[in-house]
């Protein structure tokens, strides 16, 4: 991250991308994304999974994109909702992956089926992290 990109500053090429950093009079949507983004850092530092370990896809499809963080037992799930309408996403676990499953970023709705299907209901062009723990 640069310096800027943690309140979306625009900018092009020389000399509009040496911009003045705002510190102060940050609008809606910059300040939105500055607690996205502190969020995020956050929640990297409280859980090395999301740093660590191995990564599997587990959701490719058009608009909907999830990925599988597993280290020393703890898992983080990743899920993307590109799309313009709300979805909710169905994900089968690998048999390997069980246990609490609970929303960190925006504490959207979550629902464990038997142990291995999470469902998720996702607001259009966002993500989730779901960290699981045995």
């Amino acid at each position: 991250i640069y310096y800027g990109d943690e309140y979306g500053v625009p900018g092009g090429n020389d000399p509009d991308n040496r911009r003045w950093m705002k510190f102060t009079g940050l609008d809606k949507r910059e300040l939105a994304l500055r607690n996205t983004v502190s969020k995020l850092f956050k929640t990297r530092k409280k859980f090395p999974t999301l740093i660590y370990g191995d990564t599997r896809f587990i959701l490719t499809k058009a608009n909907q994109w999830a990925y599988l963080r597993s280290w020393f037992g703890e898992h983080a799930l990743v899920v993307f909702n590109k799309s313009t309408e709300m979805l909710t996403m169905k994900i089968t676990l690998p048999n390997d992956v069980a246990g609490n499953a609970k929303p960190v970023i925006n504490e959207t709705r979550t629902i464990i089926k038997n142990g291995q299907v999470i469902e998720i209901e996702l607001p259009p062009n966002s993500f989730e992290i779901i960290i699981i723990k045995p």
